[in-house]
């Protein structure tokens, strides 16, 4: 709802707002977070079958920022292997 706001807000002052939805990013920190049990629970049902790369989540990020993506605005793009395409919740 953040991002859709503030698209419509600033949207006529030429400032776009999106955001990026990703599953987990296979980085130390969600490592410490998540237990070979709720990585194994997660990548199950990833279409995809594992986390994001950073980079990954880094590319949809830069392009957003960029020229290409400047008639882009109120999205949130996910960055999730297909997760959300699948209709699955994590229990």
């Amino acid at each position: 709802m953040l991002t859709r706001l503030l698209a419509t807000e600033l949207g006529d002052k030429g400032i776009t707002a999106n955001a990026v939805a990703p599953v987990p990013v296979d980085t130390p920190m969600v490592l410490q977070v998540h237990g070979p049990k709720d990585r194994a629970a997660w990548e199950a049902q990833i279409p995809a079958k594992r986390y994001a790369k950073p980079e990954e989540v880094a590319s949809a990020i830069k392009f957003l920022a960029s020229d290409d993506a400047g008639y882009i605005n109120g999205h949130i793009l996910n960055v999730d292997g297909g997760f959300m395409a699948s209709g699955v919740l994590i229990r």
